[in-house]
């Protein structure tokens, strides 16, 4: 939990009111909300303590039920403009529902698996204000990195090291300070982390791994939203891998024809054999294969192969013969 005086970005203190970014400014402008003002540039950051009292004093709409459903904002140069039916008239939409709304548009666009883990990393950088965001898949024991928004390198760790694999350890979202993290950080050199497992059947498929940026630390009230956020993504790798396999499935299917036509367009034996042996290749993603004939004196001899040595070939003389009759 943070203390009453920590202080909050606009950003942090909007999602902590549950209103826009641009309503808190206009409450400070207007004198309703005290902020205070740092560096040359004159940002504003807002006390806990004072946003506690606020909401105490009743100065946020309490009934969000008793809004009006905002008209459709037209977009401003980014894909985070989203309805929100309980945004006041004229109000922008909520940043954590305009955020799920993009990841939504990432699960639903068609893209290779890869490409929409990138587009989501890096969404969810840009609208939180992140330092860097990584996502890892989980294989045999291992994180593998999959996509990343932000500097540093992903590499690949064991599924049980740092945050990561307390997160997996507890079926739910973590964060951690700097303190906490004790050497153990996915990436040195920032505040804090959180990660949130992202669900995948009977196990987690992997991990989303969030750093805090300049916005400043990341919280507790991260955690629901990073956990909303991992399902979304846990639904955009059920998508891509639906994707990639039925271009997969299209591709063999493709190879199968090319067989076919082959076959059926050319008199000469050594070509047909030769054809065949090129669409082995493709159809079953394979780097070695080879067409064995058996002659009539009982010899097997290799009538094509492609990516094996002449030594192999040749010391290929019998094979088992099959466990069922023909």
């Amino acid at each position: 939990m943070r203390p009453p005086d920590a202080t909050l970005t606009v950003t942090r203190a909007a999602r902590f009111l549950g209103v826009h970014p641009n309503t808190v400014r206009a409450w400070s402008d207007q004198g309703r909300l005290r902020c205070y003002r740092i560096n040359a540039r004159g940002d504003r950051r807002y006390r806990l303590g004072d946003l506690e009292r606020f909401i105490a004093l009743g100065h946020p709409p309490a009934d969000r039920s008793a809004r009006a459903p905002a008209e459709p904002l037209a977009p401003e140069g980014g894909a985070l403009d989203r309805h929100d039916p309980w945004a006041a008239p004229g109000e922008p939409p909520h940043p954590d529902l305009a955020l799920m709304a993009m990841l939504a548009d990432a699960v639903a666009s068609g893209r290779p698996l890869d490409s929409s883990l990138a587009t989501a990393a890096r969404v969810l950088r840009d609208a939180w204000g992140l330092g860097t965001v990584a996502i890892w898949e989980r294989i045999a024991g291992r994180l593998v990195p999959r996509a990343m928004a932000g500097p540093g390198r992903a590499v690949e760790l064991p599924e049980s090291f740092g945050i990561a694999g307390r997160c997996l350890a507890a079926q739910g979202a973590v964060v951690l300070d700097a303190d906490a993290l004790d050497g153990d950080a996915l990436m040195p050199g920032h505040g804090s982390e959180l990660a949130a497992p992202i669900p995948g059947g009977d196990e987690a498929w992997g991990v989303l791994w969030m750093a805090s940026g300049p916005d400043g630390l990341l919280g507790d009230r991260e955690l629901a939203p990073a956990e909303a956020a991992a399902r979304v993504l846990a639904a955009t790798v059920r998508s891509g891998r639906h994707v990639e396999e039925t271009a997969h499935r299209l591709h063999r299917a493709e190879a199968l024809r090319r067989v076919a036509d082959d076959i059926g367009s050319r008199l000469d034996l050594d070509r047909i054999l030769s054809g065949l042996i090129d669409h082995v290749l493709v159809l079953f993603e394979a780097d070695r294969a080879a067409l064995f004939l058996r002659q009539p004196d009982g010899r097997v001899t290799a009538e094509v192969s492609r990516g094996l040595s002449t030594a192999y070939v040749a010391a290929t003389r019998e094979f088992r013969r099959p466990s069922l009759v023909a």
